[in-house]
């Protein structure tokens, strides 16, 4: 948002980081909702908004003008939650449930903090990895294993702030990574820093405290 215009956007899946060029100061406020759970609210597939940014608007219809411009005028962060869990809680009554194999899979991901095969997922459901793939392309469109390197990178990045002073080949170990050398390769795909970058400014963030 900015002091003359709010937009509102939904992205799908991403599994890469993503820069946005700014030409004016500008202020954001933004949703992450789980993958198993974002239809109930969008009424859509995840698969619909891979890959790109699409207008609220063309999603939710003429009410998303004024849902943005209430959001863009609370008066502060408090409110600006506020006025989203009211909207969203009047959304869930007309929910649209994802598959259950679907949801089930994210479950066990995230209890596993991504450190799975999807071979290994698909036997914890008695499903061949080919209906596992198959279900996710149809309910998120993008491969269990996209989801499982995002998952896993997530529970890492979390990771960091009780571990800033860890060695990587710790992290990868602890992390699930086959080495430190895959470890960083991740790290910049998804963060585009360096994890030692990083791991230093969080270190120099918790020393000023």
């Amino acid at each position: 948002m900015t002091d003359n215009n709010a937009q509102a956007f939904v992205a799908g899946f991403m599994n890469r980081f993503d820069v946005l060029p700014l030409t004016e100061p500008t202020s954001s406020f933004g949703i992450r909702f789980y993958s198993d759970s974002v239809h109930t609210l969008l009424r859509h597939h995840p698969a619909d908004f891979r890959d790109e940014g699409i207008e609220l608007e063309l999603v939710w219809g003429n009410p998303a003008f004024e849902i943005t411009e209430t959001i863009a005028q609370a008066r502060d962060m408090k409110e600006r939650i506020a006025v989203v869990e009211a909207l969203l809680r009047r959304k869930l009554d007309k929910a649209y449930r994802p598959e259950r194999l679907f949801e089930r899979c994210m479950g066990h991901i995230f209890a596993n903090k991504g450190m799975l095969s999807v071979r290994k997922l698909a036997e914890m459901e008695y499903y061949s990895e080919r209906t596992v793939r198959r279900t996710f392309a149809h309910e998120l469109g993008a491969s269990p294993k996209e989801v499982l390197e995002v998952v896993q990178f997530q529970s890492l990045l979390a990771g960091l702030q009780q571990n800033v002073h860890a060695r990587l080949a710790d992290l990868a170990l602890l992390y699930g990574y086959a080495d430190h050398a895959h470890l960083s390769k991740q790290f910049k795909r998804f963060y585009g820093l360096a994890p030692q970058t990083v791991m230093a400014q969080i270190a120099c963030q918790t020393t000023n405290r």
